[in-house]
């Protein structure tokens, strides 16, 4: 008996929105065509699902249906699009809640420690204080005053939490020419579509 997954909303950028539906197991001869997303699901057909992926740009606009559903997880691509603690995407995804929450970045930091704060405020509410206490705390003393101690303090804080690997990595350069051979080997199976999707009023 195959257990449900239990529902998670993955928000991520325009660009990258695809949606793969994958039936049975994952091999050439098994590969199912992609089931067309639709592109308004209603809450009630949220919640049946396993996974909603949306954009987002539309965070803000179905923030009260998005708030409707019960979210086992979120997950953030490119999750730097909410680095921005003010941005009304960004509001409306601090106010879901879900009892596991993801994000992926390449970029988490591309100005100021503030965008860090922002990321980690989704991920970890409380966990680097209110953003005043953070600025006063962290980033003022980081950025402005050059504190190293502050800076490790910083690290020591977070680094339970976060996955890094750069491109020195070698798993990363092995992980690209895995995915590039199942591209070049499948692609030709597979059908995607690229719809924004938002939940219908």
């Amino acid at each position: 008996m195959i257990k449900r997954l239990s529902l998670a909303i993955v928000f991520t950028t325009i660009g990258l929105l695809a949606g793969i539906v994958l039936t049975g197991r994952m091999r050439a001869n098994d590969l199912a065509v992609a089931q067309p997303v639709t592109p308004e699901p209603t809450t009630a057909e949220a919640q049946r699902s396993d996974v909603v992926i949306t954009s987002y740009s539309l965070a803000h606009r179905d923030k009260d249906d998005f708030a409707r559903v019960n979210w086992h997880r979120i997950a953030l691509d490119e999750a730097q699009k909410i680095k921005n603690p003010a941005a009304a995407a960004t509001v409306a995804i601090r106010s879901l809640y879900a009892p596991h929450r993801v994000a992926l970045t390449g970029t988490p930091i591309e100005n100021h420690l503030s965008e860090l704060w922002s990321i980690m405020q989704v991920l970890n509410p409380g966990l680097l204080g209110t953003a005043a206490d953070f600025r006063e705390k962290f980033a003022v003393p980081i950025e402005k005053l050059g504190e190293k101690d502050r800076a490790h303090q910083l690290r020591q804080m977070i680094r339970p939490f976060i996955l890094r690997r750069t491109k020195a990595d070698p798993t990363i350069a092995a992980h690209v020419l895995a995915y590039n051979a199942f591209q070049g080997g499948y692609e030709d199976n597979l059908v995607v579509t690229a719809t924004p999707i938002g939940l219908a009023k």
